[in-house]
């Protein structure tokens, strides 16, 4: 009663996936892109008539946030010996890796624990740990681009390079301090970057063109603030937690 039309619409296009038979494999299928609302009602669903089949139509959409998937992995896990009996798609698609983060995640999040308050109670510990361990790397590399203190272990590939500016820069003449205002200028713009990028290759290509943007064709600008935020973009890389454990 609580599913509108679009939802149960949805639920059986992915039971028809899945059941046809001779159709082409998961990875050619076009997704069925949807709401993360319609993607809830669909779990529920699929609880509710025990079709732990669903999941695997579910995860191989598109555009799910690493939360949404948590909750749809962990939907069946009272009953995951018929879930296993399936056949399994490749990895890749199952368990597709998210590197990529929310600045506000909060209403991913709580889409999330709702779902799993009410179908799996015992997983949600799990997913506020890993919610809060990257937020945690989050204020870190803001606070660290924000003032140019580094946070946390410093490792020896990271010491500043020297900073010989062009002849005809006006900042190589500039103190420490004129250098460190300039740090939170760059920071609303670097965080946009990585919160739209996908892989940590695109990170560092959106971070390097804000970054040569800002030095002007300088060498000695671009190394000063690279010297700053790149070792701590490789630290996000690092430490970044992908999924939940």
């Amino acid at each position: 009663m609580f599913a509108p039309t679009a939802d149960l619409y949805f639920f059986l296009m992915i039971l028809r996936q899945l059941s046809k038979p001779g159709c082409r494999p998961m990875e050619e299928r076009r997704p069925l892109i949807v709401p993360p609302e319609t993607t809830i009602a669909t779990i529920r669903i699929a609880h509710i008539l025990d079709a732990p089949v669903a999941a695997r139509g579910l995860l191989s959409q598109v555009g799910l946030d690493v939360y949404l998937r948590y909750a749809i992995n962990h939907t069946f896990d009272e009953i995951k010996p018929i879930f296993a009996d399936y056949r399994q798609p490749s990895p890749l698609l199952r368990y597709p890796v998210d590197i990529t983060f929310s600045l506000n995640p909060v209403d991913q999040l709580q889409r999330a624990l709702t779902l799993l308050r009410e179908i799996n109670p015992s997983a949600t510990q799990s997913l506020l740990n890993f919610h809060h361990d990257r937020q945690k790397a989050i204020r870190a590399v803001e606070q660290w681009w924000t003032t140019g203190v580094r946070v946390g272990r410093v490792l020896r590939s990271d010491r500043p390079a020297p900073t010989l500016h062009d002849r005809g820069c006006k900042r190589r003449f500039a103190a420490g301090y004129a250098f460190a205002r300039e740090l939170p200028k760059l920071t609303p713009a670097a965080m946009l970057a990585l919160s739209m990028s996908k892989s940590k290759k695109e990170r560092e290509e959106r971070i390097g063109k804000i970054l040569a943007g800002r030095a002007s064709g300088c060498k000695g600008c671009l190394a000063r603030l690279e010297g700053v935020y790149m070792p701590e973009l490789r630290s996000l890389n690092a430490n970044f937690p992908a999924s939940p454990k």
